[in-house]
Formats: C-alpha cells, structure tokens, sequence
C-alpha cells in the first residue's frame, strides 16, 4: 500500500513538474511575442547581429590561436636546431651541455625569436660558437 501512495506522489510530482515547465515556457513567448511584435520584428535584428557579431569574434580567437600555435612551433623548431648545433659544437670541444645550457638556449629562443641574426649573435657570445645560420 504504501509503495502504491509512494509512486502515485512520485507521478503526480514528476507531471506537476513537466506542466509548471511547459506553462511558463509558453507564458515567456507569449511576452516576448506581445513586447516584440508592435517593433516591428526589431527583436530578430537584434538577435541576429548579436550572432554575427559572435561569429566575428570566434573567427577572430580562431586566426589568433593558429598564429600563437603557428609561432611556438617555430620557437620549437628553431631551440631545437640551435641545441642541435650547440651539442655538435660541445662535442668537438669535448664539453658537455647540461640542463641550464639548454635552458639558457630555450630563454634566447623566446626573447629573440622574431630576429634570427640577434638570436644567432647572442648564441653565439653565449656558447662560443660561430657561423650559426
């Protein structure tokens, strides 16, 4: 008897639920209806700069991610050369590059990524190493 009244108020309740929500969905668009319709439709221009204007800014993040993405490659790209080429001139001189070396090569990388000639003059006054292109 008393799982019968239980699920009977569980019922009731999940439907009360399901009708409160149905019954002021439909009150807001009617009040939306009635306050947009005498505009003019000025609520659909609104809504649909309001996208355009959405779609605009993710474009913009978009192309800003692929150049941050685009740059760090090429940060990547360029420490891994000059630790490549610093480790071959390290073994020519029998020394041996530790993690504060290739630290110090990574910190270069991203102070002078943008200009190459810098980045390759201050390896070279840093490392001793010449001729790097």
């Amino acid at each position: 008897m008393w799982l019968k009244i239980k699920k009977k108020i569980k019922t009731l309740s999940v439907s009360t639920k399901a009708f409160v929500v149905c019954a002021i969905s439909l009150s807001v668009v009617l009040v939306l209806t009635v306050l947009f319709r005498k505009k003019g439709g000025k609520f659909w221009d609104i809504y649909n700069k309001a996208i355009e204007g959405r779609d605009k800014e993710l474009s913009i993040i978009e192309k800003k991610h692929k150049e941050q993405i685009e740059e760090a490659e090429e940060q990547i790209e360029i420490y891994k050369k000059s630790i490549e080429r610093i480790e071959k001139e390290a073994s020519a001189s029998s020394k041996e590059l530790n993690r504060s070396y290739k630290k110090r090569v990574k910190t270069l990388v991203k102070e002078h990524a943008k200009d190459p000639k810098k980045l390759n003059v201050m390896l070279s006054k840093e490392f001793g190493i010449n001729n790097l292109d």
